[in-house]
């Protein structure tokens, strides 16, 4: 089965780096874009200690505030609740 991409926005808040560790063990979801604000530019393993392989080398991407018409193209987008 394909697997569904996806793109987390706020990922380098406490919720955000909940679903990146909650996604990225789920076997029907890859993570395609990490969306930061505060954070963005740093790689996510500099903000997230805890991410390893891969993951830790993708860049946090900057969005506009939670903008929801910037979406890279993936299927599905997930906002940690604020």
């Amino acid at each position: 089965m394909k697997k569904i991409s996806v793109a987390i926005l706020g990922a380098t808040g406490y919720t955000g780096a909940e679903l990146i560790r909650f996604v990225e063990a789920h076997p029907y979801f890859d993570i395609a874009h990490l969306g930061a604000h505060s954070q963005a530019g740093k790689k996510a393993g500099e903000v997230l200690p805890g991410i390893a392989g891969n993951l830790a080398e993708m860049p946090t991407n900057y969005y506009p505030g939670m903008c929801r018409w910037y979406l890279p193209p993936c299927r599905m987008a997930l906002l940690p609740a604020v």
